[in-house]
């Protein structure tokens, strides 16, 4: 079958059948984003101006990551133990203060501590929602049950960035309230999560769980292949609003810009759908060698309006990649495992995450902020050539069985 069979709307129909837990779940996750989304365009903007070197701010951005890194361990098998819904309200319990914690930051010293509470609190909802969300998925729709979630998170950051830089002008870094208020709200639709009741018994096994997770070979290269993908893509909505600044954009071009940007990832769940029907390593490798193109063109860029086309683009070849990966992982975790698993795998995101900002404030004070994207583009080459080599075993079966 070819892929442009499959309309939209046909996709668009797909996914209003997945069960109303994942609806639930991504409607959460939509009204928690908001408040990112209209705080995130300006975070790194207002970092660099407290702290003053790209270094510095690479440091903050990856310190989090790393506290993060702890908390996954703990997390991940707590989630399969104890109530997700619990453990999501109380994630955004800690969320509540969390604004005004932003906006009393002055040194170093504050950064280290507000990183190390917003990282439990962020892992905590993440790692519970995300085991939720793994736990609830129907077999064989778990890349769409995946894209459905995270593309109602990528619509609240679109929409929040374009609130944010409306507002930014008028109340200045004010606008980081919004992440405390939008937290609030998400307590409505969390309130209908589904929650089972179970025995808690609760154990961290961690050489259980790297057990488990270096048993499937094809789990491990995935996650070696998520971590060079989460490399790259930290350091884009990183370095964009940074660059941007240096362009001469305003915060109001940049909240547009940057939510813009946001946009390709709505699709996310069609191309969810793609990977399920058509074949999850095709749509990788197609997203990998179009984001390194993007990321070459990027490089040479000097003109805003070039940029924002660019940085579109390579959103696009993000939505299609983030759906192929995490549905195949997904695939691949045993449901009695996935909460432990799941932190595993998040641990590894967060290595990336930590290590990225870094090298990039580190690259961009010693030779320009442009050459970011010329690291971005020799990471996607090199993964595009390494995809290519891996074996798919479940589509592999697939398609042999088709020839016959």
């Amino acid at each position: 079958m070819r892929i442009r069979e499959f309309s939209p709307l046909k996709f668009s129909l797909e996914l209003l059948k997945l069960p109303w837990p994942i609806k639930t779940a991504a409607l959460l996750m939509f009204v928690y984003c908001i408040g990112w989304g209209i705080a995130g365009p300006f975070i790194p903007i207002y970092f660099n101006q407290i702290l003053g070197t790209y270094t510095a701010v690479g440091i903050v951005f990856g310190i989090y990551p790393l506290f993060c890194i702890v908390w996954d361990l703990i997390i991940g098998p707590l989630s399969d133990a104890a109530s997700k819904k619990r453990i999501m309200t109380i994630a955004l319990l800690l969320y509540l203060p969390m604004s005004f914690m932003i906006l009393s930051l002055k040194k170093m010293s504050d950064f280290i501590t507000f990183r190390v509470y917003h990282s439990f609190a962020t892992t905590s909802l993440y790692t519970a929602h995300e085991t939720y969300v793994r736990k609830h998925s129907p077999k064989r729709r778990t890349s769409e049950a995946v894209g459905l979630v995270d593309s109602a998170a990528v619509l609240a950051s679109v929409i929040g960035a374009v609130i944010g830089g409306l507002l930014i002008s008028k109340i200045g870094f004010n606008i980081f309230y919004a992440i405390s208020i939008f937290a609030a709200l998400a307590f409505i639709p969390l309130l209908y999560l589904k929650r089972r009741r179970k025995h808690f018994h609760f154990k961290i096994d961690l050489r259980t769980s790297l057990s488990n997770f270096f048993r499937s070979k094809e789990l491990v290269k995935l996650s070696f292949i998520n971590f060079f993908f989460v490399f790259c893509y930290t350091i884009v909505f990183i370095i964009l609003p940074l660059i941007l600044v240096e362009l001469n954009a305003t915060f109001l071009q940049i909240g547009l810009i940057y939510g813009a940007v946001y946009t390709p990832f709505l699709f996310q769940g069609y191309f969810s759908v793609l990977a399920d029907k058509f074949g999850k390593k095709k749509v990788l490798m197609n997203g990998l060698l179009f984001g390194a193109i993007l990321f070459l063109g990027m490089f040479f860029v000097k003109s805003i309006l070039v940029l924002f086309a660019l940085s579109l683009l390579l959103s696009v070849s993000f939505a299609a990649i983030s759906p192929s990966l995490s549905g195949r992982m997904t695939e691949l975790m045993p449901k009695k495992e996935i909460g432990g698993l799941t932190g595993i795998k998040t641990a590894v995101r967060d290595v990336a995450a930590a290590i990225s900002p870094v090298l990039a404030g580190i690259l961009a004070d010693a030779i320009g902020l442009g050459y970011v994207f010329l690291m971005g583009f020799i990471v996607f080459f090199i993964m595009y050539f390494v995809v290519s080599r891996f074996r798919f075993e479940d589509e592999e079966k697939s398609e042999n069985s088709e020839e016959e």
